[in-house]
């Protein structure tokens, strides 16, 4: 999803996006004409029920850049999230103080530290579980690798990027660009 041609579209699959809310576009990654997802905490991108997503081997990689424009918030806002609700497979949170970002699968929380927190410049960020464990990069370094309290979370749920769930729950308080999805664990080289 680069969300440069002003669109929410997977350009290597067929699970396109909607916009919703009051999700638009701002600046991207790439500078320029390159464009991003612009949130504001009440939009979002909804792209349904994508059974791929929901990783049902257990192993998977969730990856995409961000911005944290929050100055101040009362919740830990989403970068994105295969659930709704009820059935909750995965989420990938950070914290109101921009410190510590959190993979959610439904059951528990595998908290990691962020060395400087994340201020309000573009970083990139990937989540890499395989059965029960999660690695959580940020810029290409490894910040932590641990077990989660559970393998995934039981599907289908509902993917949607800058929210908790397919309403503003949570909602992502600044930029999103270039997310993708992976049926493999990517190793380290790879995220690097």
């Amino acid at each position: 999803y680069t969300f440069d041609r002003l669109l929410p579209e997977d350009i290597f699959g067929s699970n396109e996006g909607t916009l919703a809310g009051t999700a638009g576009w701002g600046v991207g990654i790439g500078g320029g004409s390159a464009q991003g997802l612009l949130l504001d905490g009440a939009g979002r991108v909804n792209l349904g029920t994508v059974s791929a997503f929901d990783f049902p081997s257990g192993v998977g990689t969730v990856e995409g850049w961000i911005r944290a424009d929050w100055t101040s918030v009362g919740y830990n806002p989403c970068m994105w999230a295969d659930r709704n609700g009820g059935p909750t497979v995965w989420s990938l949170h950070l914290s109101d103080s921009k410190g510590t970002p959190g993979f959610y699968n439904g059951a528990g929380t595998t908290f990691y530290v962020l060395p400087g927190g994340a201020g309000t410049n573009w970083h990139h960020v990937a989540t890499v579980f395989t059965n029960g464990t999660a690695s959580f990069y940020v810029d290409g370094n490894l910040i932590q690798y641990g077990a989660m309290a559970r393998a995934l979370g039981a599907g289908p749920g509902t993917v949607q990027l800058g929210s908790a769930a397919a309403s503003t729950a949570e909602g992502w308080i600044g930029m999103l660009d270039e997310v993708a999805f992976y049926s493999t664990a990517l190793p380290a080289t790879a995220i690097q």
